[in-house]
Order: structure tokens, then C-alpha cells, then sequence
């Protein structure tokens, strides 16, 4: 149950929520440009971009589960349990990644979202398990730069790649699902539809209020197209808006119970500034916000820094 978003405004600021029922085991790394990412079914990655994001670090490799590179682009990886299928064999014509180097993959390599869309098309996602105690993890992934956003998705047709015009990912159903429930919801305005005196906000009657995926999609895609940033606005405001965003979409603790019993909700909440290399990150129950920055000194070396 997460959410990603992109906020086009001098710049991209980038967002997502984590919202998991067990806990999260990850920390904000960033892994320098000469750190040889090891790959699968190929020679490792020596030449790459720095990479910054939230990771689980096992046995030296950065499990991301989003981040950003050096050249403005971002990822992030979000849970597609039903729908995702990844090939569990070796294809001639098709460069095999693993779903959990699939970010690495991608922001190590290209810088916007054309030259990732141009690779997407020669790589087929692996199912094979990072280890044998940490099986493949059901995914789908947003991606976005500066001006444009991509959905990544491996379904049974193959590897698909739609443009994400509202520039907002939740969870399954799949991107078509989610991209004809917003046309059909597309009537939903910010403006009010009658002069009331008992309330405003009449035109967005019928904006769903649930924590589904459809529901947050739709609300999520009717807050970036209505609550826009002005010209004038500093990078503290930017960085708050995006929070405030997500704080709109984001389950607080109690609000969805799994059958198991356990609270599924946001454990973190993070801003991506790409521009200025910093990682914003607002953890659960915490009013103050950690700025992660990133200088040119941790985008090389041969260690991935903490």
C-alpha cells in the first residue's frame, strides 16, 4: 500500500510513502560513482551514476526501494503482488535484471526518462530471488525526471511501459485500471459547483476517502492537478508541499487492519530534491524532517555511505 508521486515545479520533486504492516529495515545510502554493483546475470556495474536513496544494505548490496542519481532522475518500487511476472529464464534477445537491481540498473546507467524508456525495451525482469531467504518481491516501479514520468510494469504480456500523465503510481490493479478509473473520474473539480452557505468544496463530492490503491490514485492524481506551486515559492515550501501531499493519501496507524491484525501503515514519507542531491525523509510518529544531503566528495569512492 504505497504511494509515489511527481511534482513538476522548477524541477522535479519527487515523493513517496511506505506503508507496509511489518517493520521497514532500511536506511537512506547513497552509493558512490566507482562502487562496482554487482548484476546477476552480467559483469558488474563500474561505470555508473551516484545513486542516493532509501536501501536495505544486505551482505554489501543496496536493496532500494526508491532513489535518485546524480542526473535528476527518479525511481521508486512499489508492490504489484498481483500482476507482477517475471521471467524465470534467460531470453537471446532480452538483457535479464532481477527485479531487485532493476533501480541500480536504471539510475546507474541513464539520466532521463527517454534514455530509461530506451533500455526498459531491451531488458526482461528476473524472478530470481536475491537469496534464498529473501525471495523476489511482487513489483512495479515509477520513474520520472524534470518533465516526464514513466510506469514500468512486468505482467504476463511482457515488460509494459506507460506514460504516467498524472505522475502518480499507487498499487494493483494495473496502470491501464488505474488510468481509466481517473477518466472517469475526471469530473472532479477543486472549484465549487453551488453557491452554498453551509461549505465549500462541493465540487469534489465523491473524491474517495479509502486507503485502496484506486482510491488513493484518484485522490492523489486530484490533489497534483489542483494544488499547484507558484513561481515564487522557496525550496521549504516545495519540500512541504509534496509532504503535505502525501500526508493526504498516507494511512496513519489503526486506519487499515490486515486480516492478521497487524496496523498497515506509513512508515516513511520522503521528498526527493534531484537539483540540490538531497533526500528529504519524515519517519512515522516524527514532526521533523531529516535532510540527507549529498556532496560531490560521497560520489566516488569504492564503500556505499551510511
Amino acid at each position: 500500500m504505497c504511494t509515489a508521486i511527481s511534482v513538476f515545479s522548477n524541477g522535479l520533486y519527487f515523493g513517496r510513502t511506505m506503508d507496509v504492516s511489518r517493520p521497514f529495515e532500511g536506511r537512506v545510502v547513497t552509493v558512490p560513482r566507482k562502487y562496482a554493483l554487482p548484476e546477476t546475470f552480467g559483469c558488474p556495474l563500474t561505470q555508473h551514476y551516484a545513486i542516493t536513496g532509501m536501501a536495505a544494505v544486505v551482505d554489501g548490496y543496496p536493496l532500494f526501494a526508491d532513489g535518485f542519481n546524480e542526473a535528476g532522475l527518479c525511481m521508486a518500487a512499489l508492490s504489484f503482488p498481483k500482476s507482477a511476472v517475471y521471467v524465470q529464464s534467460q531470453q537471446e534477445d532480452k538483457t535479464a535484471i532481477t527485479s531487485f537491481e532493476l533501480i541500480p540498473h536504471i539510475l546507474g546507467l541513464c539520466e532521463s526518462v527517454r534514455q530509461a524508456r530506451a533500455l526498459l525495451r531491451s531488458i526482461a525482469v528476473s524472478g530470481k530471488s536475491f537469496r534464498e531467504d529473501i525471495p523476489s518481491t511482487p513489483l512495479h516501479w515509477l520513474i520520472a525526471d524534470g518533465s516526464e514520468a514513466l510506469v514500468v510494469e512486468a505482467v504476463a504480456e511482457g515488460l509494459m511501459l506507460y506514460e504516467a500523465e498524472w505522475g502518480i503510481l499507487t498499487n494493483e490493479p494495473p496502470y491501464p485500471f488505474h488510468k481509466t478509473n481517473a477518466e472517469l473520474n475526471a469530473r472532479l473539480s477543486a472549484e465549487d459547483t453551488l453557491d452554498s452557505p453551509v461549505t465549500h468544496g462541493l465540487g469534489a463530492i465523491g473524491l474517495p476517502g479509502d486507503w485502496s490503491s484506486p482510491s488513493r490514485f484518484i485522490r492523489g492524481g486530484f490533489l497534483l492537478r489542483s494544488c499547484q506551486l507558484t513561481a515564487e515559492c522557496g525550496e521549504e515550501e516545495r519540500v512541504a508541499h509534496v509532504l503535505e501531499l502525501l500526508s493526504a493519501i498516507a494511512p496513519p496507524r489503526g486506519a487499515v487492519m490486515t486480516f492478521g491484525g497487524e496496523a498497515h501503515h506509513t512508515h516513511y514519507t520522503c521528498c526527493m530534491n534531484p537539483q540540490s542531491g538531497i533526500y528529504y525523509l519524515r519517519k512515522y510518529g516524527k514532526l521533523s524532517v531529516e535532510a540527507h544531503a549529498v556532496c560531490e566528495s560521497q560520489r566516488d569512492g569504492s564503500h556505499i555511505i551510511y
